[in-house]
Parts: structure tokens; sequence; C-alpha cells
């Protein structure tokens, strides 16, 4: 049975279809919860002995004759302290539960020390007949045990009016003192208000008024603002109203007398300004007509300076114009200093494009001269003498106006070698693929270069590679041999196919003959060696007779599959050998499989099952002298006993004769933390327990016990999963 040795943490998720363990005699620790087969209880254990249990019963309210849970009546925390257990027979009384399953106890009880009715009588009378009472009067006989009350005043009145006579009778007062019974009509009478009881009979009405200010609902009035119409303002507000009487709309109108700083020509009357005429000093004319405010500035007193018409002299492009005495101007032309035109865009337009004797120049050598639109140039050649070219573009295009496939485009230079000539690289429309070349001629629409260009690059990376017309679509490196007619082979992959007596490489040499050679016999020929130059070529072949024996055992070398029935032979695989047992001599189907496969392990890793699965498949016995997959390889597996300085085991005591919850374990398995780790008992059945596991880092893991646990009672098995 799997053991816990540390809690178990459901991380607030649910436990279901748990049972508790059913037994009379629970393993007896703190907390330990088992269900009680004899008297069906779940039971919780609280101490060290045999009664300390806290009992629940099968039920959740307790009864007669189960446990279970109870409601306390009262919260009330009592300062009383209990009194003692009395030894009295017949004083203990049972709790029982009400009916809201709340704790009880019914403890029967008589008041041995009774009032008297005497007493009753004197307590209650002296209750009323001690306290004030507004129109009543107690009174208390003792001798009798009676209680008189009797009303006064105003009750004592109202007392003596009986019962009365008709519906809708009211009390009323009268002048002698007394009240007295009236009917509806009597109190009109009485009151003066209404005596004919006709008041509501016509309905209250308004009088038509335009603008009225009044309304009326059912006979209630209402008034609303009175417009200016009828007497009002027709605002709520001061200042609204002195807005709609347009009276002192600023609300300050009168508050200081109007009075004038200067009166050159204003004068006041009350708090009435009266404007006279402006004299010179205040920037006016000091006069009321044209012809004597001319006499007082002395400006054209005549009023005949229009006598001699205004002209414009004789000028060839002239730009001004008159109409009677206006003169008006037009766009200044470049022969007198202008544009001729009447935007920025225009000017600049009439003075560039334009004939310029031969050539412009803008600025000098020292300006940079800023462009923010675009530039667009219509000549056949644009020359830039600049050393350096710089554009922001990330791509640059050629050939904008190709319409058609019929133009080659790119890029040439000038060098010179035995005179003048050009090089570059273009796209060859007429064959849809890049060329690099020179010739003599500059290069036009159509470019045929004299000379084909050579490319060296560092690193060339490409799909398929075209050699001389052929097509090359990969290269077999190291030992590949694809046998394709588009690869390549690199002389590493030549000498490997050679060594592996690649049938479909090497055709059969003269001095070489074919035989079939098994356990049994001897003679086929083979090639002992071959020799070759540096391009891989064959320039020698060596060869041998093979002799075999009946041992069995082949160095295969690297990569060989090999056929053997090992059936009563022993067949022995070395280093980096393949063994595939396959066809007619597969060891699953021998009957009485009595031969021995043996891994020799010939180098100082002595782990060498490593890197596959099911490499080996038999019924027969397999042996090896290694001791497993290597370590530090997925898959290795490595057994640890937890006790302190054992195969680099720790525990937090530091000691080999200490009990510890946590062990640490630095495995030397090589670096990762996806190990698979089971705990077991070193004893009796070997149980699986489950604890803590933890990897804190990729070349340790931690154990950890729920509570000390002794050195050497325990093994971890570690497997190496990624």
């Amino acid at each position: 049975m799997p053991k816990f040795l540390n809690h178990l943490n459901l991380n607030g998720n649910q436990l279901k279809n748990a049972k508790l363990e059913i037994t009379d005699s629970p393993t007896q620790a703190k907390g330990i919860i088992h269900y009680h087969d004899s008297s069906n209880s779940v039971r919780v254990y609280t101490g060290t002995g045999n009664s300390d249990f806290f009992t629940l019963g099968d039920n959740d309210v307790a009864t007669s004759s189960s446990a279970g849970i109870v409601e306390l009546f009262s919260d009330t925390v009592q300062s009383t302290a209990a009194n003692s257990v009395s030894s009295t027979s017949n004083r203990t009384y049972g709790i029982q539960l009400n009916g809201d399953g709340q704790m009880v106890v019914n403890v029967p009880w008589t008041d041995s020390s009774a009032l008297t009715q005497e007493e009753v009588e004197d307590f209650a009378a002296g209750l009323i007949t001690g306290a004030t009472h507004t129109g009543l009067t107690a009174t208390y006989s003792d001798g009798s045990g009676t209680l008189a009350l009797a009303v006064d005043g105003v009750l004592e009145d109202l007392d003596t009016l009986g019962a009365a006579g008709s519906d809708g009778q009211v009390i009323v007062a009268t002048g002698a003192g007394v009240f007295q019974y009236e009917s509806g009509s009597t109190l009109r009478s009485t009151i003066n208000v209404d005596v004919a009881g006709t008041d509501n009979s016509t309905d209250v009405t308004l009088a038509t008024v335009s603008n009225n200010y009044l309304s009326i609902s059912g006979q209630a009035i209402t008034a609303g603002t009175v417009p200016v119409s009828l007497g009002g303002t027709g605002a709520v507000t001061a200042s609204a109203a002195r807005t709609a009487l347009d009276v002192d709309q600023a609300g300050t109108d009168n508050s200081t007398n109007v009075t004038l700083a200067n009166t050159n020509y204003l004068s006041l009357s009350g708090q009435e300004i009266t404007g006279g005429t402006v004299p010179i000093t205040s920037g006016g004319t000091g006069a009321v007509t044209a012809g004597a405010a001319r006499t007082a500035l002395n400006v054209d007193v005549a009023g005949t300076d229009n006598s001699t018409n205004v002209t414009l002299a004789t000028v060839s492009s002239n730009y001004l114009s008159i109409s009677g005495q206006a003169i008006t101007a037009g766009n200044v032309p470049i022969s007198l200093g202008g544009t001729g035109q009447a935007t920025a865009a225009a000017a600049a337009d009439a003075l560039l494009n334009v004939s310029q004797g031969g050539s412009l120049t803008i600025g000098n050598s020292s300006d940079t001269i800023t462009i923010a639109g675009n530039l667009t140039v219509e000549g056949t050649q644009t020359t830039i003498d600049s050393t350096t070219v710089s554009t922001g573009d990330n791509m640059l295009e050629l050939a904008k106006d190709n319409t058609g496939n019929a133009t080659d485009f790119g890029w040439y230079g000038k060098f010179v070698d035995s005179g003048t000539k050009y090089a570059g690289m273009q796209w060859d429309a007429s064959d849809t693929r890049f060329r690099l070349g020179y010739g003599n001629d500059v290069p036009g629409g159509t470019i045929d270069w004299d000379t084909a260009g050579h490319l060296e690059v560092g690193k060339l990376t490409t799909t398929d590679l075209v050699i001389g017309g052929h097509t090359i679509s990969d290269v077999d490196i190291t030992s590949e041999d694809s046998n394709a007619d588009d690869h390549l082979m690199t002389s590493a992959a030549i000498r490997a196919a050679i060594a592996d007596n690649n049938p479909g490489f090497l055709t059969a040499h003269p001095s070489i003959s074919q035989a079939t050679s098994n356990v049994s016999n001897s003679g086929r020929t083979y090639i002992q060696s071959i020799g070759l130059d540096s391009n891989g070529h064959v320039t020698s072949v060596s060869t041998a007779t093979e002799t075999v024996t009946n041992t069995d055992t082949i160095d295969m070398g690297d990569g060989f599959v090999v056929a053997a029935d090992t059936n009563t032979a022993t067949t022995t695989i070395t280093e980096n050998d393949t063994l595939t047992i396959s066809g007619g001599t597969n060891i699953s189907t021998v009957s009485n499989p009595d031969g021995t496969i043996t891994i020799n392990n010939g180098v100082t890793d002595n782990n060498q099952l490593a890197n596959g699965s099911n490499f080996i498949t038999s019924s027969a016995n397999i042996t090896g002298t290694s001791a497993g997959i290597t370590a530090g390889n997925v898959g290795a597996v490595k057994v640890v006993e937890l006790t302190h300085g054992a195969g680099g085991v720790t525990n937090e005591n530091t000691s080999n004769s200490t009990d510890s919850a946590v062990w640490t374990i630095t495995h030397g398995m090589g670096s990762s933390r996806f190990y698979k780790v089971e705990v077991v008992q070193d004893s009796g059945n070997y149980d699986t327990v489950y604890v803590d596991v933890t990897r804190p880092s990729n070349a340790t893991i931690v154990v950890t016990f729920g509570s000390d646990v002794a050195n050497g009672a325990y093994r971890a098995m570690i497997t190496r999963m990624a």
C-alpha cells in the first residue's frame, strides 16, 4: 500500500469519494480521523490515551443515543461563576433540545415565599394612587381592598353629556361653561360662518384679462409674475426687472453724478451730456463745414487742388495704370526688377523656367540647397559631380518607364584597362536573369557584354547551382551517398562510400572475384585499402582474401548492418557497431535460443547502450560489460541510499546517525531539472512512499518527508527524462 510520508496539499481542490479507515483500534496520533465500526461514529484523536477522542455521531444533530452537534440558546457571557455541583438528590437535570435544535434545561421550580393577597392589593394600589393624574382621582380602601376612580374638571363635564342625539353632532363649549351637542347648521350660526351653508354652491372663476398672471385649478388660485402690461415688471429679480423696464440695466445709475474732465466740446446739464464742435486741439477741425475745415487746417483753402490732372510718365512695360485721378499698380515685370507674377510659385517658375543662356548656377560650393518638395528632372541626362551620394530610400527604382519586357536595366561603371571600358550588372530581359560583365561600349537599352564577369563572395546560399548547363541541387557530405545525378559529393563522402564498399559507387577491380562466404568457409576477395589523391580520385586498390572463422565475432566498422544466426554461436558487437537480426534468422523465432549476444565495450566510457529505443529485440540472452545507459544521457537511472555522506547525499542535520526529514541529493547525472524520482522503503516489501520532491538546481534534488526518518531507511530511484 502506498505511504504518504509528507503532507498532502490539495491546494484548494475537493477531495471526492474519499473513505475513512473503518476500525475500532486506529493509530493513536493527534489528528487521526477514523470511523469507529462498533459505535458507528466518526472520531478524531486528540491526545495520548484510548479515551482521548472527540466523537461525532452518524447524524449532524445530537440525540439521546448518538453524539452530535447542538446550538447554544444564547451567546450571553455570564459573569457569575457557576455554582458547585449539587449533592442534593433529584437536583440533576438533563440537557434537552428545543424545536430549534438549541440546548435547554427544564428545571422544576416552586416559589416558597409567595405574596399574600393583601400585599398584592397594597402594592398595586400604591402604584396608582401614588402617581399624579390630571382630571382623575384614585381612592384606595384598604379595609375593603377596593380602588375607586373618579373624574373631575373637564372630564367631569363631558361625563354629564351622555350619548349624542343624532349623527353628525359635534361637542361645543357654551358661554355657561358647559359642553353640549350641536348640529352642523347650529354650529355655523353660532360661529357666524356660512350661516346659509351655500358658500361653495358657485365655483370661483377668473375674469378674462390679457396677459393675466393669475391661474385657477379647482378652487385654488395661483399668482404668477405680474407683466409690465398689468403694472408689474415681468421679472422675479431686480436685475431682470431693470432690463425689462430698460432702466439702469447695469444697476449703477445715479450712484455718482456724471462730471466732465474736458469741456472743450462737451457740456453737461444734470446727467445729460451735449457734444459741440471738436476743436483742432482735440483732434477735430474746429469747423462744421468742409470749407471752414480746410480754412482752419490751412489745406487747399480754395478747394481747387485737383485742377491739374495726375499723369504717368511713359515707361516700357509699365506696371502702373491711371483712371481719372486713380492710379492702379499691377505685377512688376522682370524688366523693371520684379517677377511679373502674383504668387511665390509663379514667380519661381518665371525666374527659373526660361532660357538662362546656357547654364544656371544656384549658390556656390559652400551653400546647401534644400528642396522641400519633390524634384522632377525632365532632361535626358543628370550629372552629379559629388563624391558621396546618400539617399534615405530603401529601394532604388530603375527603368520606371519600361512598359514591356524588352529593356535591360542595371548599373555600370567606367574603368581604364588598355582603353576605356565599362563593367556592371544588368537584368537580361530576354533571359530573365541577372548578368555580370564588361565591354568596350557604353551599355544601352539592351546589353550584351563582351566578356562575362567574375563574382567572388565569402559565402553563397542558393537552392540550385547551374554549372555548364547542369543543375546541382544538393551536396553529399561526410558519409552521405544519395546516388542522385544532381548531387555533388565531398571527398569525405567519396572516401566513406569507398570504405563502405558501396557496390553502386565502385565497379569491380579486375583482380577481385565474387564468392559467397559464411561461417564455415573462406574465399571472398575484398578491398583492403584504396589510395586517393587530394581531389578524391582513386589512385590505387589493394585486395585481400577473406577468412571466416566459426567464432562469429565481427568488427563491423561504423554503420554496418550485420545479419547473423546466433543459435549456436556467439556474436560480439564492438564500439560504434549496430547489430540487426532479421530475415530467416530472427532470434525471436528460434524455439530453443541458446546463443549469446555480447556487447563488447572497448572505450573508457562504459555505458554504450544510449540514444534509441528497442535497439535489440531478441528472446535470447543479452549480456554486456556496461553498467547501463551512459550517466548524463536521457534514460540514465541511478539508485541512491538516503544516508548522509553516501553517494552525494546530505541531510539537514549533516549526520549519518541523526534522523532527518530533508535530504539533498547531488546526483551527478548531468545538467537538467527533468528527473523522475521514486522513493521506496529499503526493507520489507520495498513499498513506494510519497514525499515532496523539488529540483532547486540542475544538479541537485531535495526529498522532504513529513517527519524525520532514519539514515538508510529509504532509497531514491532517479531517472533522467530530458
